[in-house]
């Protein structure tokens, strides 16, 4: 829906080494013990605010699970 509203840059990021962490009681317990990254895995842009943002949302996930691959030390996934 957001997406129909006008042209968008759209940040993709990426992070690794918190989902131990997930939930708030985890979190608070093991936070000095935290060792999580951030990553920009790209900048996308969506300049059709009529078209279908299906294909837009899956060209994001390859991306994403692409650099979670590369920041994880593996081969990329094609």
């Amino acid at each position: 829906m957001v997406l129909h509203a006008r042209p968008w840059k759209v940040y993709v990021l990426v992070s690794d080494g918190l989902w131990q962490n997930a939930k708030f009681k985890h979190l608070v317990r093991g936070m000095s013990g935290i060792r999580g990254k951030v990553e920009l895995a790209g900048i996308l842009t969506w300049s059709d605010a009529k078209a279908d943002p299906r294909p837009f949302a899956e060209e994001v996930r390859a991306l994403m699970v692409k650099h979670l691959e590369l920041m994880r030390g593996g081969a990329a996934v094609a």
